[in-house]
């Protein structure tokens, strides 16, 4: 999930800050973009972890790596521990519904909830499905 953290009129000067589209608000603001995990047990829903989401331009100017909100997604999944006996299902919004992140919730049995966008392919464990 990707959360834009809208910065106050009254801060003058903030580091890492872009514009993002936030659907509260119906267009892009200036703000900090998380990318962050949910985990929800025993009807209790926990913030578990977020990842700072910074453009390519800026990570260049302070020589940072870039990562995409789906390698910052692929992060937190991938440091994510589960008892094997657990059951843990994955909910994303298309936006990170991506092979790389799909296959990484596989390998750790992980079930994943998604929706899919239109142009997408399916192939459940490597079978492609016939077009209806």
């Amino acid at each position: 999930m990707t959360r834009a953290a809208k910065k106050d009129k009254s801060t003058k000067k903030m580091e890492a800050l872009s514009f993002q589209y936030s659907h509260e608000a119906g267009k892009s603001v200036w703000c900090h973009c998380l990318v962050t995990a949910q985990v929800v047990a025993s009807g209790c829903s926990y913030a578990w972890d977020y990842r700072p989401y910074y453009q390519e331009a800026y990570c260049q100017a302070k020589r940072l790596p870039f990562k995409s909100k789906n390698d910052l997604a692929l992060e937190i999944i991938e440091a994510f521990s589960a008892q094997e006996d657990e059951r843990v299902y994955v909910l994303m919004d298309s936006w990170y519904a991506s092979r790389k992140v799909i296959n990484a919730c596989n390998r750790k049995g992980f079930h994943v909830i998604a929706a899919v966008k239109t142009n997408r392919i399916i192939r459940p464990a490597g079978v492609s499905l016939p077009d209806e």
